[in-house]
């Protein structure tokens, strides 16, 4: 169940995506209807939409896939390891220099 864990950044991202959809659809449908002005500002916004959808589905795409790669090199034993749970670490840079932190249970180690 901690996997679900590690895939927070590209769901995160794919639900924020559909609530922008969303509220955009909203905009246009509803209240740019009787108005000229909301019209043509939902017009704009429907071509923003054609570029910046694909794109934000590429990012999620690199995401899941970034994530699913680290956690195969994790599996397959080339990674580092927590010392206290085993679960996988990300190295980070601090103040006093490199340290790895565990992502499951936030212990830290340099």
């Amino acid at each position: 169940m901690f996997f679900l864990r590690f895939y927070k950044l590209p769901v995160v991202l794919f639900l924020g995506l559909i609530t922008i959809n969303l509220v955009l659809n909203f905009f246009v449908n509803i209240l740019a209807v009787d108005n000229e002005i909301l019209l043509s500002i939902g017009t704009q916004v429907n071509r923003f939409r054609i570029f910046f959808q694909p794109i934000a589905l590429i990012v999620i795409l690199i995401s899941y896939i970034f994530t699913t790669w680290k956690l195969f090199q994790w599996n397959k034993g080339k990674t580092e390891d927590c010392y206290y749970c085993g679960g996988i670490v990300d190295q980070k840079n601090g103040i006093y220099g490199f340290y790895y932190r565990c992502r499951i249970c936030s212990k830290t180690r340099s």
